[in-house]
């Protein structure tokens, strides 16, 4: 028998979280060799190592093959990605025709490990391409099923990025927005003579917000070159990455993994996953005192006393942001725990 319906509004509340810590993972590509890996493309390079993170090796995904498989040692290095225009390659034309291939890209996936949530903060890493290789590209993450170009940098060091004009690459704005642009269809030494690679050209990827903070699911970035020169260079058109650098935050969360739905749990919340933050708790549980709830990195958001305890209650957490969280009840027996998901 259901007492009555009691509305309450709960007391969000400010929780510094202290057991987060920063890491580094570096990409240094040691392991590749002139010729190899085969296809698909993975770096046999040991993928580094980091408390609260699991790290996945570079792929490159639709790649060529044979020759063109890793033309390098040192560096990770194909070829086959989508042509622009078929001009002599040694040109500063800038008009291109290519578009980007959803199915030709360098991928690499960095997971929290069990118990833990990261959030991922920038990516550097060096980059070049060789005198028929691709003059754009951009990086895409999974979090929104890589439609949208993260924000991009670009530093310029030495000569060879600032050989003939300063700078060597363009990043595009408007409906291209960070879009890395090569801006001539050689790479020269301050000559007319192509010089191959350049090197010293630094590049960085802004993650942050919501879509890379407290995640307890795998991010993928996904880096997609195109505008090579015309069909007869696609294959040999190659694009050159080298100490990759990502850094961010893992953070120890009690309860990330642990907590699952049970139908028969004393605790039962519904709508489950909510659209608005407005909940139904019902339970069994006799003489409860208090209900909290917690987010995924373990920090108290939300907080109250109950003086009576009721068999249903509505709880009204609209203030809070879509995410996962756990509802708690303390009993004089212990404390009752169930998951509540938050998607507006």
């Amino acid at each position: 028998m259901i007492k009555k319906l009691l509305s309450i509004a709960l007391i969000v509340a400010a929780c510094q979280i202290s057991n987060a810590q920063s890491f580094s993972l570096l990409f240094p590509f040691t392991s590749c060799t002139n010729g190899s890996p085969g296809a698909p493309g993975i770096d046999p390079t040991p993928a580094p190592m980091a408390t609260g993170v699991v790290s996945g090796s570079f792929t490159a995904n639709g790649v060529a093959t044979g020759t063109y498989a890793n033309s390098a040692a040192g560096v990770f290095n194909w070829g086959g990605f989508p042509s622009g225009y078929s001009v002599t390659p040694n040109d500063t034309y800038t008009t291109m025709y290519g578009a980007l291939s959803t199915t030709k890209n360098y991928e690499i996936t960095i997971s929290p490990a069990s118990n833990y949530v990261i959030t991922l903060n920038t990516m550097y890493f060096q980059a070049s391409r060789n005198a028929n290789g691709p003059r754009s590209w951009c990086v895409r993450s999974n979090k929104d099923s890589y439609t949208a170009n993260l924000p991009a940098s670009y530093n310029g060091i030495g000569p060879a990025a600032s050989s003939p004009s300063a700078p060597l690459v363009s990043i595009l704005t408007g409906t291209a927005a960070n879009v890395f642009f090569w801006k001539y269809g050689a790479i020269y030494s301050g000559t007319a003579t192509p010089e191959g690679f350049a090197s010293n050209n630094f590049f960085g990827i802004t993650l942050g917000g919501t879509n890379f903070t407290n995640q307890s699911t795998p991010t993928t970035l996904r880096i997609y070159p195109w505008n090579s020169f015309g069909a007869s260079f696609t294959s040999s058109g190659t694009f050159r990455m080298d100490s990759v650098l990502i850094t961010g935050t893992a953070t120890f969360s009690m309860g990330v993994g642990l907590i699952s739905h049970d139908l028969n749990a004393k605790l039962k919340l519904y709508p489950n996953p909510s659209n608005d933050g407005n909940v139904i708790i019902e339970t069994s549980a006799k003489n409860y005192s208090k209900i909290e709830v917690i987010n995924i990195t373990g920090a108290l958001v939300a907080s109250q006393n109950v003086a009576i305890a009721e068999e249903k209650i509505q709880l009204n957490l609209a203030t809070l942001p879509t995410g996962t969280y756990f509802v708690k009840i303390t009993t004089p027996t212990g404390i009752i725990t169930e998951k509540l998901v938050i998607s507006k």
